[in-house]
């Protein structure tokens, strides 16, 4: 049994650094010139285990938090893609800390660097094919996320700066159609999305 996260955290990094990640302590990070992608492992001060958090940002749209991202210092939560990785459905409380997490974690983790991560750091990729109908069989699609209007703001956005406004316009209405009492906030940034799309058209 590890005594602390700290005890795993060693293996973890080095595992992290073959796939091109680098870092310290809890976040490591591995960027392109337009993409950043996050990994954080968050240790719990209540409890016998930690998760793992994963970001993906487009480094041309604005993060979660509306600003600039920068990929020297970016955290997860900032990130516009995220995921956690749990050791299965059903145990979704995270990762014991024991000395044989690594042998289960690292071959999650790595299926979800392939899956998840890497296709959305390719330019051209997944971030240039997103449409609206890929969102319509599934409320969360494995790769694209939600199918919600904050999503479809980020998509828009996505979509117009790789150059293609129509497929921003097509995430920027659809995203609007999805707004109620509880989103009103999307309202405005969804419409300046639009316009940003016509402009660009």
């Amino acid at each position: 049994m590890a005594a602390s996260l700290v005890d795993l955290l060693p293996r973890l990094a080095d595992f992290l650094a073959r796939e091109g990640f680098d870092g310290s302590a809890y976040d490591y990070r591995s960027a392109t010139d337009r993409v950043v992608a996050v990994i954080n492992f968050q240790p719990s001060d209540t409890s016998d285990w930690f998760y793992v958090n994963v970001g993906v940002q487009p480094l041309f749209i604005p993060t979660e938090a509306e600003a600039p991202a920068d990929p020297a210092t970016i955290t997860e939560p900032q990130c516009v893609f995220r995921k956690r990785v749990d050791p299965s459905p059903s145990e979704s409380w995270g990762w014991y800390y024991s000395t044989s997490t690594p042998d289960r974690l690292e071959p999650l983790l790595l299926g979800t660097l392939n899956g998840f991560v890497r296709p959305l750091m390719r330019i051209p990729g997944p971030l240039n094919e997103a449409t609206v109908a890929d969102f319509e069989q599934q409320p969360i699609h494995p790769v694209y996320g939600l199918r919600d209007g904050l999503n479809f703001l980020h998509w828009s956005r996505i979509a117009t700066a790789l150059g293609d406004p129509a497929r921003g316009k097509e995430f920027a209405e659809a995203g609007l159609a999805l707004c109620n009492r509880r989103t009103t906030l999307l309202i405005e940034p969804l419409q300046t999305a639009s316009q940003a799309a016509d402009d660009c058209a």
